[in-house]
């Protein structure tokens, strides 16, 4: 099935520029990119769609941002279609079909507006472990030879009781691992393994950076959520996109759709889309980002009180839907989320590990 999503403006432009990373290297693509962007007059966002998994786009992040601080550059990056098992390939589609490359869309217009904001939730636990880096090769922007002196594999056995196998990412994936670059946490989820206990990473790691694990509640998540939407309804976007990652939908299950439904109360039109991950830069920080939602909101003209769309807003939509904890709550959530959370995997170890199993190895660790 093929859903289209349409944005109509009165007076901004959208200007389209499709890049095939087999014809030419990321450097080039970015150099030419760059180029066309200084020529846009008034470019406010610009939407980045990648495919391919020997697409740095993490590099591609970092290069093309470079000068354009001010511009926020957002959007996901193309997933596997697994349901196609001779070929394993990600499509990005404009005038062509890409399988590597990037399509990137500029939004430009004296008024036009952006309010973007990014939602991880998970919080960080442990001591930091240092990151040892090779050349990567095969899946993700990076690849992790060791953490802490050790083999990247065996911090999971460590901590979770968790061996590389074939259930190995759906293990792993409800504790991510996060390390902090210019002021922001970003995290990563395996994407794959090697058999010499290397880790594939989607979004770059670089070499001597330490990382944390991190846990997660869903009550927290939400509300963290709950508060970026907050923030957006005092902007009145007249339209708006979310980038989720599938990771939140897989950890807080049923009750993944309360955070769509916050951003989704304010713009009913309210566009959202699961990717390989998420991409935001925006003022020298972020790249490329694991278990997270981005939100972005747009708007034509300045927001008034007066202005009709406000009307879209109920009222007592933010009275707030989770109670915050007190700091005796916020230290125990931890432990409280071995009875409170529940893997949608449940099989014996060597398959897949309940989480309540995972949770008591990684206390008992730290």
């Amino acid at each position: 099935m093929i859903r289209a999503n349409t944005c109509e403006f009165t007076e901004s432009e959208i200007t389209i520029f499709e890049y095939d990373g087999e014809a030419a290297s990321e450097n080039e693509i970015c150099s030419r990119f760059r180029k066309e962007l200084s020529s846009i007059k008034n470019a406010k966002g610009v939407l980045v769609l990648a495919s391919g998994l020997t697409f740095n786009i993490s590099r591609f992040m970092e290069n093309a941002t470079q000068g354009f601080e001010h511009i926020p550059f957002f959007g996901t990056q193309a997933n596997l279609n697994t349901s196609d098992s001779d070929s394993l390939k990600p499509y990005i589609l404009s005038s062509k079909v890409i399988s590597v490359g990037v399509i990137l869309a500029v939004f430009s217009g004296e008024n036009l507006y952006f309010h973007t904001k990014s939602v991880f939730g998970w919080k960080p636990i442990g001591m930091p472990l240092t990151v040892e880096t090779g050349e990567p090769s095969g899946i993700g922007d990076t690849l992790v030879t060791k953490i802490a002196g050790n083999p990247a594999t065996e911090i999971y056995r460590q901590y979770l009781n968790v061996r590389p196998d074939r259930y190995f990412i759906s293990n792993v994936c409800e504790f991510p691992l996060a390390l902090e670059r210019n002021g922001m946490i970003m995290a990563r989820v395996p994407c794959g393994f090697t058999e010499n206990g290397e880790l594939n990473a989607m979004g770059n790691i670089k070499n001597g950076e330490r990382v944390r694990f991190t846990y997660g509640k869903t009550d927290t998540i939400l509300r963290e959520s709950w508060e970026a939407s907050a923030g957006m309804a005092q902007f009145f976007p007249e339209a708006m996109f979310l980038y989720v990652c599938a990771n939140r939908a897989i950890f807080m299950k049923e009750r993944a759709h309360e955070e769509i439904d916050y951003f989704g109360k304010i713009v009913p039109g309210t566009v959202y889309c699961h990717g390989f991950s998420e991409l935001y830069r925006y003022q020298g920080q972020g790249g490329v980002f694991n278990s997270t939602l981005i939100a972005v909101g747009i708007r034509e003209g300045e927001a008034h009180l007066s202005s009709p769309r406000i009307s879209r807003i109920p009222d007592g939509l933010f009275s707030n839907p989770v109670r915050l904890p007190s700091k005796t709550e916020r230290s125990e959530e931890l432990a409280s989320s071995i009875i409170g959370q529940h893997s949608m995997f449940e099989a014996p170890i060597g398959v897949s590990i309940p989480i309540a199993d995972r949770l008591v190895t990684f206390l008992e660790a730290v």
